[in-house]
């Protein structure tokens, strides 16, 4: 296990997330790998928690050693997601923190999907 400023969010090849305290850039290829303890670094990343056993894509408001606030994404389909107009943000405890991700990339002008790759590395993590 990796010390939390070195937690390898997962990613196509071409994703990168530089370590807080070394500025080594990791490759992300790395399976999912949760989170235990959260710290400021991860303010602003992006994210999918679970609520009701469902994944959401989000971003970190705020953390606290062993919780996270995320604004959360809503579910219009199969790895399809959009903002809602009130914001949605909720504290989410380690255990359905799943991982750091890329920003999802837009389908449309509304909506938003998470890579492709990483959907089914998250499905197979929640046995969706």
């Amino acid at each position: 296990m990796f010390p939390i400023n070195e937690q390898r969010a997962i990613g196509d090849p071409s994703d990168t997330v530089a370590s807080a305290d070394s500025g080594e850039v990791l490759d992300s290829r790395a399976s999912i790998h949760r989170f235990e303890h959260f710290d400021e670094t991860m303010k602003g990343t992006y994210c999918v928690v679970t609520y009701d056993g469902k994944p959401y894509p989000g971003i970190v408001q705020d953390v606290d050693d062993n919780e996270v606030e995320v604004s959360v994404m809503h579910c219009i389909g199969p790895n399809r997601f959009f903002w809602p107009r009130m914001q949605d943000v909720l504290w989410y405890p380690s255990d359905q923190y799943i991982t750091q991700i890329p920003p999802p990339s837009n389908i449309g002008s509304r909506h938003q999907q998470i890579e492709p790759a990483i959907w089914e590395q998250i499905k197979d993590a929640l046995n969706l």
